[in-house]
């Protein structure tokens, strides 16, 4: 199709004249039919590398699906032409002579003293491509159908011209019209040498985008317009930034590695996989040789490991044929059945089996997940340096090329190179968040957009989905079904209480994916069988008080821990030892209780270790006690954990008993998978309680409203048979019923957004986490090591060495120089933007260890100001004065300093 586009030399005249890009100290300047052609190719690239022309026929087809078939393909063929048109057009509002005289300093042209565009060049881009897109059409009737079909989605595309220099795709505002029906366009039309036929009054652009917004912008389904928008956007920007670097680093097209796993190496990464621990080479020649597993009903470890292996030779199995229409896919496992590993044999068998799956992304809800599954990823599949990147604030930049030379002079090409990978996600294996990814599917931003077509043809990991407020569901169901069956992506969906997306009823005329469930009948044979549902018992004895206060809670945890001490487990459990653990809802009576339990002198004195976990723990500390936890060789030790629910958030512990504040079902269970993971050991416990009201977080929650209503054997139920499916058919019901009010605010109104183009509101309607949070930054000297877990990476000791020494200190690294380092890069940008914008990011990754997150209220910051340096804290984090009175390691936030609700700290 590229071929049939012309090029910027068929429609200028004097292309050479005309300058796109310059650089101070280079003569040899770019002109605007290079940079176009150059754009031109870069987009052909990425159409190529990661297969966009089945994308753009399958929204095509859908677009005009009212037509026949030989129609269909006649419109989609001029509409994916003038699809890659926009990418030619989208300068060539650079013959601006101001544009060429102020931006270019070409002293071929003189400046204009009144022009409505000034030097801008973007706006005129957009009009010479509609003007030009219109003349083509004039052999159409304006009456005729073929002429509207074309043109709603021409003036689609022309707003990713306008908006390819903004900072996000926006709607059309008709005010724009205006300016540019009073401006003189006759120059631009000289430039082109476009002849009177072809300067099509702009009145009539005016009159037609009324009528096309009135009456060809609201179908059904809208969705394949508004994603073709944003496709042709995202490939826009994405080929106009590396176009432009390729000119200012002097590289050819080829020079800039897409990220795409080839053929040969994905078949690699599957024998790799096949043999990278024994259990998986066992599970392979399984699965290839049939071997029909019985499933033990007995309990021991042996058994949970072969009922373990059982589901992930089960899911081979079910994998072997695959289905080019079947892109859903449904691991359904309980807590400790191995999730991760059945979602690498997944993955990877999708990528080998469809040979235009070139990625994969895996999504979780937290930041634990991603590191922790990252390690396991880089072990099981021996994925090299330049295959992966985890996305999460805590995360070092990662750099592909070495960014300095042997003698320590930075090397500004490989930097460039580095910030465009990382910028534009040109790794084949992708972490990151719930968060993030939604915003590669929805965002109107530009940098979210510009990976938007990299997400074609991929695998894409779903773990946990079910963390998220049940009214988002259906437009969460609604984006994976949609871009799976458009953007050729295969979803795995997976977690141990896995909502059935797919008994939500979206829209009329909705082609649901069909869903595949890789372990069949999953709950009766594998979450019902007793290595998983007796893995512990739950005690409901304390839910019969209605409000315990901490001081009988303290009693119930101390008398609890002293029995199971007393028991024998051999190394799983040495006798005298217990690791205990509570969890409340909110991060007052976590301080409060651990006062309770420390100022009773029998209880301090058993215990050889109270740790604190919570949301104002700074992160370092948090990953510490984790690591002690898990040391072989503080197994013998007495050990309470008291916890907020950030102790759910995938964090890989294994406790012997535990207590939980009743709140969501789903969440309850999995504080349990933290308890006897690995059933080593016996009489294992989790005891629920009443104290916290979890109203005040979740009384908008479905889920929660649902619960309140179950009588209390089918809340005892749901957990010990784990037949969360009773909750959430209830759940799906309560969404079905209320999508079909006319009046409501449902995803019949949502999708509106989609049908208008409304772009802002189609991401403001759909948040995965409502709740804005403050940064607060504590400027305290954080030790180099603790509890045997080191806090500060070799790379990160490095870093701090060459660009903040001050912060080095005999105790540790100090945040406050830290910060001053900060404070200067931002204040005094340098002249590499690309350099200054790798030192933040690793910087910030240094940051992150000194930085928790509150909840944004006006009471909170009332409450924080007389704590905080107002001009500190004007650069994206609230930064703490006089912190000792205020915060410590081991405890965090004070929050007796405070007079605000005890919701504001998690």
């Amino acid at each position: 199709m590229a071929q049939e586009v012309k090029g910027p030399a068929d429609y200028l005249a004097q292309a050479d004249v005309y300058l796109a890009h310059r650089l101070a100290h280079n003569q040899d300047k770019e002109t605007l039919a290079e940079h176009i052609d150059c754009v031109l190719q870069q987009s052909c690239r990425l159409f190529e590398a990661h297969q966009l022309d089945g994308v753009v026929d399958r929204l095509l087809l859908a677009v005009f699906e009212a037509f026949s078939k030989e129609e269909q393909l006649q419109l989609g063929n001029r509409a994916k032409i003038w699809m890659l048109n926009a990418v030619v057009f989208h300068d060539f509002g650079k013959v601006n002579p101001n544009f060429q005289v102020e931006k270019m300093k070409n002293p071929q042209f003189k400046k204009l003293a009144k022009h409505s565009f000034k030097s801008f060049h973007a706006p005129q881009s957009a009009v010479l491509y509609l003007v030009q897109a219109l003349t083509s059409l004039d052999e159409e009737s304006e009456e005729d159908d073929h002429f509207f079909a074309l043109i709603s989605l021409i003036y689609a595309f022309s707003q990713s011209i306008l908006k390819h220099h903004a900072s996000a795709l926006e709607d059309y505002k008709i005010e724009q019209w205006d300016i540019w029906q009073e401006a003189d366009l006759s120059l631009y039309f000289e430039a082109y040498a476009w002849t009177q036929k072809e300067q099509r009054p702009l009145f009539s652009l005016n009159e037609l985008y009324g009528e096309l917004k009135k009456n060809h912008l609201n179908p059904q389904d809208n969705f394949p317009i508004y994603a073709l928008s944003r496709l042709l956007f995202s490939v826009l920007t994405a080929s106009d930034y590396l176009g432009t670097a390729q000119y200012m680093q002097s590289l050819t097209a080829e020079d800039f590695e897409l990220g795409v796993f080839s053929k040969a190496r994905k078949n690699e990464l599957a024998q790799t996989l096949k043999i990278s621990t024994a259990y998986n080479k066992a599970t392979y020649e399984l699965a290839e040789n049939q071997v029909s597993l019985v499933l033990p009903k007995e309990k021991s470890p042996l058994a949970l490991n072969q009922l373990r292996q059982a589901m992930a030779v089960e899911l081979l199995d079910q994998l072997k044929t695959l289905e080019e229409e079947e892109r859903l896919y449904y691991i359904e496992a309980p807590t400790g059945g191995g999730k991760t590993n059945l979602s690498v044999l997944t993955a990877m068998r999708l990528l080998e089996g469809f040979p235009r799956t070139n990625k994969v992304y895996y999504v979780f809800p937290f930041t634990s997940l991603i590191e922790q599954t990252s390690e396991t990823l880089v072990q099981l599949l021996g994925l090299r340096e330049e295959e992966w990147i985890a996305l999460h604030a805590k995360a070092d930049f990662k750099a592909k090329k070495a960014g300095d030379t042997a003698e320590g002079q930075a090397n500004y090409g490989a930097d460039q190179m580095n910030f465009i990978d990382y910028q534009f996600l040109h790794y084949p294996l992708v972490l990151l968040s719930h968060v993030r990814f939604f915003n590669f599917l929805v965002s109107p931003k530009k940098s979210d957009n510009y990976i938007l077509h990299r997400l074609a043809n991929s695998v894409v990991v779903l773990d946990e989905i079910q963390s998220y407020p049940p009214d988002q569901w259906d437009k969460l169901f609604y984006f994976i079904s949609k871009y799976a069956q458009y953007f050729n992506m295969r979803f795995v969906l997976m977690s141990a209480t896995l909502p059935k997306l797919e008994a939500l009823i979206l829209e009329k005329g909705l082609l649901q994916e069909k869903v595949n469930y890789l372990l069949k009948e999953a709950k009766t044979r594998f979450f019902q069988n007793a290595n998983f549902a007796q893995r512990l018992r739950f005690d409901f004895g304390l839910l019969e008080r209605e409000n315990i206060s901490l001081d009988d809670l303290a009693q119930e945890v101390f008398r609890a821990s002293v029995a199971y001490s007393q028991l024998d487990l051999g190394k799983a459990k040495p006798k005298g030892s217990v690791h205990s653990i509570i969890e409340f809802i909110f991060k007052k009576s976590a301080a409060e209780f651990i006062l309770k339990m420390k100022e009773d002198a029998e209880i301090a004195t058993f215990f050889d270790q109270i740790f604190l976990l919570s949301g104002t723990v700074l992160g370092p500390r948090r990953k510490a006690i984790i690591h002690y936890l898990k040391n072989p060789e503080y197994r013998n030790q007495r050990i309470l954990v008291v916890s907020t629910q950030v102790v759910e958030a995938g964090v890989d512990i294994d406790m012997d008993i535990g207590f939980k504040n009743q709140s969501l079902l789903d969440s309850d269970e999995q504080l349990a998978g933290r308890i006897n993971r690995n059933l080593k050991k016996e009489g294992a416990e989790l005891y629920l309680f009443k104290h916290n009201e979890p109203r005040v977080l979740y009384a908008n929650d479905l889920r929660y409203k649902m619960t309140k209503d179950l009588t209390q054997e089918d809340y005892r139920r749901i957990l010990e048979q784990k037949d969360f499916d009773f909750l959430y058919q209830k759940v799906m019901l309560a969404l079905n019923e209320w999508n079909k009010g006319l009046l409501n605010k449902n995803l019949a109104s949502y999708l509106l957004h989609l049908q208008q183009l409304d772009y802002q509101k189609a991401q403001e309607d759909f948040q995965l986490i409502r709740q804005k949070n403050i940064s607060v930054y504590v400027p305290l000297v954080l030790p180099f090591n603790d509890l045997g877990q080191a806090n500060f990476s070799a790379d990160q000791r490095l870093f701090l060495e060459r660009f903040c020494p001050a912060a080095i200190g005999p105790e540790g690294v100090d945040a406050a120089e830290v910060f001053a380092v900060y404070l200067a890069l931002i204040l005094n940008p340098a002249e590499q933007y690309i350099q200054q914008q790798i030192l933040l990011k690793q910087l910030q990754a240094i940051m992150a260890k000194f930085v928790f997150s509150l909840f944004d209220t006006p009471a909170l910051r009332m409450q924080l100001a007389p704590f905080i340096d107002p001009e500190k804290s004007e650069y994206g984090y609230l930064y703490l004065l006089n912190w000792e009175s205020l915060y410590s390691v081991e405890d965090g936030l004070n929050e007796q300093q405070f007079q605000t609700s005890e919701q504001q700290f998690l």
